[in-house]
């Protein structure tokens, strides 16, 4: 096996560890919001409370974004060294739906949507998150 393709293994391998983490750990988040929630009644300040909740909740968020990042840079060392190397197929089959998101572009010196889908998606999840926040704000209130 060659550099390129150990370098292909080696961000699989990293992308599916994370993959199969998130899957295992979401299995128990019903549970763990219920204690979390009853934990975050012994804590005395809203700081705690919020410390409290990121390190049960908050990690999911930025797992699945280092999952992302991680799928984009296998997506683009399959796309530079596809030519050079067989990839194996497994690899292919992981990121052959995937595509880069790109919303906006710079047109004579002015940002435009170039993907009004997506924008819509980024949009409604932006709202969803704004709204988890007034939620997480009601939950650490509810505790106290």
């Amino acid at each position: 096996m060659n550099v390129m393709q150990t370098k292909l293994q080696q961000i699989y391998k990293e992308y599916t560890d994370l993959k199969n983490y998130i899957q295992e750990d979401n299995k128990n988040l019903e549970e763990a919001q219920k204690k979390a929630h009853n934990e975050a009644i012994n804590f005395e300040t809203l700081d705690e409370q919020s410390a409290h909740f990121f390190n049960e909740f908050g990690y999911r968020d930025l797992l699945r974004i280092d999952l992302e990042e991680i799928k984009k840079k296998l997506y683009y060392y399959v796309q530079a060294y596809d030519d050079l190397v067989e990839v194996p197929e497994n690899i292919k089959t992981e990121i052959q739906d995937y595509k880069v998101k790109t919303v906006f572009a710079i047109i004579d010196g002015k940002k435009e949507i170039i993907d009004k889908e997506l924008y819509e998606i980024y949009k409604k999840q932006h709202q969803d998150y704004a709204q988890k926040i007034a939620d997480y704000q009601q939950l650490i209130q509810g505790a106290q």
